[in-house]
């Protein structure tokens, strides 16, 4: 504990040196009320408690291409470690598959739920996959703001449409 005293008030005591024609920190500590102030820790404090803070996550409307791309990220990863929770069983006992097939298709809100999960899973990831190869091979969609959006819902709206055709398939 006493070393550990030590060491925070070291820690405290250190204060940034001034960097000759460095204008940047400085200078706006110095907007912000004057000299420099420092925190307990040594570090520039940049700004004084009166100002706003920038907008929180919960409040903060993310534009639709924003959505888009944390729910290609989220589908993806939800499809890998799906694949990799459904290859647990099989690697321990390739006979426990039969009887979990089983009780999956005999609660068809399971069945029906898994389906539809996979499907849209699988869906919004390949069309925002294809969105990306086009994007990356062409170049083009980019710039326009209403194209971008464009793309987007016909991303959310076309993997819908395929996750509900492919839940009510029979196979």
């Amino acid at each position: 504990k006493k070393v550990l005293d030590m060491l925070v008030s070291s820690i405290r005591s250190v204060r940034l040196p001034r960097v000759s024609g460095y204008s940047g920190l400085m200078s706006q500590a110095r907007y912000f009320g004057g000299e420099p102030q420092y925190n307990s820790f040594g570090a520039l404090k940049l700004r004084p408690k009166n100002r706003p803070v920038s907008p929180h996550v919960a409040i903060y409307a993310f534009p639709l291409p924003a959505i888009t791309s944390i729910l290609h990220r989220a589908t993806g990863t939800g499809l890998t470690l799906g694949l990799c929770a459904a290859a647990v069983p099989v690697a321990i006992n390739p006979a426990l598959v039969v009887p979990i097939m089983a009780f999956v298709k005999s609660v068809p809100l399971i069945h029906l739920g898994l389906k539809f999960a996979l499907s849209y899973g699988f869906s919004f990831h390949l069309l925002a996959g294809l969105r990306h190869f086009y994007w990356d091979y062409t170049g083009k969609g980019l710039d326009n703001v209403h194209q971008f959006d464009a793309s987007s819902r016909f991303i959310f709206w076309g993997a819908l449409l395929v996750a509900i055709a492919l839940t009510f398939i029979r196979f």
